[in-house]
C-alpha cells in the first residue's frame, strides 16, 4: 500500500455538534464540556455543571443496536503469539463482551525474521509471519486492507507489550457503537500509563504537551497525540488520508497519524475512564533499547518536526535535544545514546530541513531496498 501524502488534505464535514444552556443534569460519555471560551474541556461529564456552562454534545445518535465490528492487530517480534500478554489480557478482556454487541476478529503480525511456531492460538485469532521486520506502518496497512476488505468498521492496533483490563473491549464496543455514524470522530483512545506516569494521551499545545483532566472522557478542543497501541481508528477515516505512513515506519508513526487527523478536520475521542498498561521502550531506554532504535527515534522526530511542524518549534526541540543530553550526562546513561543525542543537535544547527528530509528518506528507502518500495513524494 502506497501513502499518499496529498490525500490528508480532505476535510470532513462540517462537525455535528449542539450547544445548549446547561443546568445541573446527569450526561452520558459522549459529552464534552467547556467552560466558556476555554481551551480545553476540564470537568468530566459525570460533574454537576454550572448555569453559565455549554455542553457540547458530539453525537445526539442513541446505540444503533448493531455489533460493532472491530478488527484488532498485535505486531509482535521475536515473542511466542501464544504467550504475548498483550495477547492474553485481550482475549480475557473479549470474553466479558456480550456476544451480540461486538463482532471481532484478531491479527498478530509477526515481524520475527521467517516467522516462528506461533503455538496454539484462540478461535478468531489469525498468524501472519512478515518476510522481515516491517515495523508497524506496513503491519497496520496489512491490517487496514483486511479490515476494508472483510467489512470491519473499526482497527484496534496494539503493541506486544501492552495489558488491557477486563473491562476494555466491553467499554471500546459501547462507545464505537454510540459514535456510530459520527465521522467526525476518527478515533477512540484510552489512558496509557506505564508506573504511575501518563503517557498517553498527551494535549499538544506550542512547544509542549501535557495530560488532559484527570478522568476526562470526551472530546477535547485542539489537537491531542497517543500512542499507537490501544488506540481504536475508524476504518473510512484512515482510509481518507491513504493509511499509515510507512516513511515512518517505527517511530514516531503515532505523532504523524493524530497530527494528520487532526488537520484533516477530524477528531480523537478520550475514553479517560479506561486505564491501560503499557511499557514503553523509550522511557526504559538504559535498559531495554538498542542504539540502532535510539538513533531511529531522533532521525525520525527530526524528520516529523521538519516535515509539519514551523521555524519556531523546531528551535524548541533543538533546545529539548540539548535538555535530553544534559540528563543522559547527569544520569551516566549509555556513552552511545549522549554521541547520538549531541549529532542531532549540531544536525539541527547546522543542517537544512531539506538536507535533513533527504537523508531521512534515503535512510528509509535503504532500509526497504529487499523488494520493497514507497511513495517518496511528500
Amino acid at each position: 500500500m502506497l501513502w499518499n501524502h496529498d490525500r490528508y488534505k480532505l476535510h470532513s464535514n462540517a462537525p455535528l455538534l449542539l450547544e445548549l444552556s446547561a443546568k445541573p443534569i446527569g450526561l452520558h460519555s459522549t459529552l464534552m464540556w467547556c467552560s466558556g471560551e476555554g481551551e480545553e474541556a476540564v470537568t468530566p461529564p459525570h460533574t454537576s455543571l454550572g448555569s453559565d456552562s455549554k455542553i457540547k454534545i458530539i453525537s445526539s445518535r442513541q446505540n444503533s443496536g448493531q455489533a460493532a465490528r472491530v478488527l484488532a492487530i498485535i505486531v509482535v517480534y521475536k515473542i511466542s503469539p501464544a504467550e504475548c500478554p498483550t495477547l492474553q489480557s485481550l482475549m480475557a478482556s473479549f470474553a466479558c463482551v456480550v456476544p451480540q454487541e461486538l463482532q471481532f476478529k484478531v491479527l498478530i503480525y509477526d515481524n520475527t525474521e521467517g516467522g516462528q511456531e506461533p503455538g496454539m492460538l484462540p478461535e478468531g485469532v489469525e498468524y501472519y509471519a512478515a518476510t522481515y521486520n516491517d515495523g508497524l506502518a506496513n503491519a497496520y496497512n496489512f491490517a487496514l486492507s483486511m479490515a476494508q476488505t472483510a467489512g470491519f468498521d473499526w482497527l484496534l492496533t496494539l503493541d506486544q507489550d501492552t495489558e488491557l483490563p477486563k473491562s476494555f473491549l466491553p467499554r471500546i464496543a459501547g462507545i464505537v457503537r454510540d459514535l456510530g455514524a459520527d465521522i467526525e470522530i476518527a478515533g477512540v483512545v484510552p489512558l496509557v500509563c506505564k508506573d504511575s506516569i501518563v503517557i498517553s494521551p498527551r494535549m499538544v499545545r506550542r512547544g509542549r504537551s501535557k495530560n488532559p483532566p484527570r478522568g476526562f472522557v470526551g472530546v477535547l478542543k485542539g489537537e491531542i497525540t497517543a500512542i499507537n497501541s490501544a488506540t481504536t481508528w475508524r476504518v473510512h477515516a484512515l482510509k481518507e488520508i491513504g493509511g499509515f505512513n510507512p516513511l515512518f515506519w517505527l517511530d514516531y508513526l503515532d505523532y504523524w497519524l493524530c497530527h494528520i487527523v487532526h488537520q484533516a478536520g477530524k477528531r480523537i475521542y478520550v475514553a479517560g475512564d479506561i486505564k491501560v498498561v503499557h511499557d514503553l521502550s523509550l522511557l526504559g531506554r538504559k535498559n531495554n533499547m538498542s542504539s540502532t532504535r535510539f538513533s531511529n527515534f531522533l532521525q525520525a522526530e527530526s524528520a516529523f518536526y521538519d516535515l509539519h511542524k514551523g521555524r519556531l518549534d523546531r528551535c524548541i526541540l533543538t533546545a529539548r535535544l540539548f535538555a535530553r543530553l544534559c540528563r543522559q550526562i547527569i544520569r551516566h546513561e549509555n556513552v552511545e545514546f549522549r554521541r547520538l543525542t549531541f549529532g542531532y543537535i549540531l544536525r539541527q544547527i547546522r543542517d537544512t530541513p531539506a538536507n535533513r528530509i533527504e537523508d531521512w528518506k534515503k535512510s528509509v528507502t535503504k532500509r526497504t531496498s529487499r523488494g520493497r518500495t514507497l511513495n517518496l513524494e511528500l
